[in-house]
């Protein structure tokens, strides 16, 4: 059904409500596991955000893109959709997004690609780093700033556990220290319980 309203909606000329509609049915087949039309659904959300010049809409139809292809493990599918979400909201300017897009790219990377007692591991050479490492701590610096930036000490907080991983994944218990230190202290002002909790885990590093 939602599908459908995709369709309608882009046919009617409203294409934020095409690609609100997609965010939402994204998010319903993620639980519900009903796959039918997500391809076709996003698509059409996309093709009216873009014929409207909708960067924003063109940016969250291809998170929530990204978000089913992780879904199914298509991993290099995940990151050219990532990666043109970033350019988007790049193009919008919308600082907020272009943070939780990278973020995003920057999860995705360490839940794909890092192996078991990998953060167990002593320091090496930045000549035998693997490249999604250096290429994750990138995204994950890029979002911090840009949370910072919008004001945004939730998400911020976020941010920073993502940092605390691939400092240990790095084996740099300094840098990762820090970054947790950094998190305790801005817990204070987070408002999200959720987040607040988080940063408990954050602390078992």
């Amino acid at each position: 059904v939602l599908g459908q309203a995709v369709g309608q909606a882009a046919e009617a000329g409203c294409p934020a409500a095409a690609w609100r509609l997609f965010a939402v049915f994204a998010q319903s087949v993620g639980r519900t596991h009903q796959w039918q039309n997500w391809e076709h659904a996003g698509q059409t959300a996309l093709a009216a955000a873009g014929a409207a010049g909708d960067d924003n809409g063109v940016g969250w139809t291809r998170l929530w893109l990204a978000v089913i292809c992780f879904d199914f493990a298509d991993v290099t599918r995940t990151r050219a959709e990532l990666t043109l979400a970033i350019a988007a909201f790049e193009r919008s300017g919308d600082v907020h997004r272009q943070a939780i897009a990278h973020t995003y790219l920057a999860d995705t990377l360490t839940i794909t690609e890092s192996r078991f007692g990998q953060r167990l591991r002593r320091p090496r050479p930045d000549s035998d780093r693997p490249r999604w490492l250096s290429e994750g701590l990138a995204h994950a610096e890029r979002a911090l700033a840009l949370y910072h930036q919008a004001g945004d000490p939730d998400d911020e907080l976020m941010a920073l556990s993502v940092l605390v991983d691939y400092h240990a994944l790095l084996a740099d218990v300094g840098r990762a220290s820090d970054y947790a230190d950094q998190a305790v202290a801005l817990s204070q002002r987070v408002t999200a319980p959720e987040m607040r909790a988080g940063t408990q885990a954050i602390l078992g590093y």
